[in-house]
Order: structure tokens, then C-alpha cells, then sequence
């Protein structure tokens, strides 16, 4: 594993590697739960979310189908 270089100039310099394995240890995982409810959920009302789209506007319905997606994948408040 190569972390990097000391110089007299500059001390210690990153290696760019270090830094892309480092990067990489903090991308989010991904809840594969929470992606096949929103699958399903896309699946089953997609004759529903364009009128609640119209009637609430993209955000709005966007944050009403993610608390209703969460309340019903973790029987959540």
C-alpha cells in the first residue's frame, strides 16, 4: 500500500491512490431493503404518482412517498 511521499518542501505528501482508497472506504452503503421498496413502490402506483405530483409538486410528493415507503418497509411512526 503506497500512502505517500516525504519531501523536504513539502513534508508529506498524499499518494493521489491513498487517497482514492480512502475515498472509497466512505461511500454509504447501499440498504437493499430500502431500494426494493422504492422498486416497488415505483412498480405499483405508477398510474398514482403523477397526479400526486401535479396536486403536491415534485418534492412535496417526492418526501409524502418516502415516509409512507419507510413506514411501511420498517412499521415505522
Amino acid at each position: 500500500m503506497l500512502l505517500g511521499k516525504i519531501t523536504r518542501e513539502g513534508g508529506f505528501l498524499p499518494s493521489e491512490k491513498n487517497k482514492l482508497r480512502e475515498d472509497a472506504e466512505n461511500i454509504p452503503k447501499v440498504d437493499i431493503k430500502t431500494y426494493g421498496v422504492y422498486a416497488l413502490f415505483e412498480k405499483l402506483l405508477e398510474d398514482e404518482i403523477p397526479p400526486l405530483i401535479s396536486v403536491f409538486g415534485k418534492e412535496r410528493a417526492e418526501q409524502l412517498l418516502t415516509f409512507a415507503m419507510m413506514r411501511w418497509a420498517y412499521q415505522s411512526p
